[in-house]
């Protein structure tokens, strides 16, 4: 009796040890995405999309090619 006893524990410890494996991480949706890289190019898409909207570009004429370059950083920085 002792002995079948300690053989269920022992089962009992060993599922319980394989059910705390856990799964490999899914990968994040920032991954998934592809990084930085991948949402700054949607980010550089969205600036060439507004600098060409007549709705919304006149907000946007005054600016150089350095505070477009600052805006699709924060823009991206935002997002990431």
């Amino acid at each position: 009796m002792r002995l079948m006893s300690r053989a269920l524990l022992m089962a009992m410890v060993a599922l319980w040890c394989a059910a705390c494996a856990s799964a490999p991480p899914e990968p994040t949706l920032y991954q998934r995405l592809g990084g930085r890289e991948s949402i700054k190019l949607v980010v550089d898409d969205f600036v060439a999309n507004m600098a060409a909207d007549p709705r919304v570009n006149g907000r946007f004429k005054g600016l150089d090619g350095a505070r477009v370059a600052k805006l699709q950083t924060n823009l991206a920085d935002q997002i990431c």
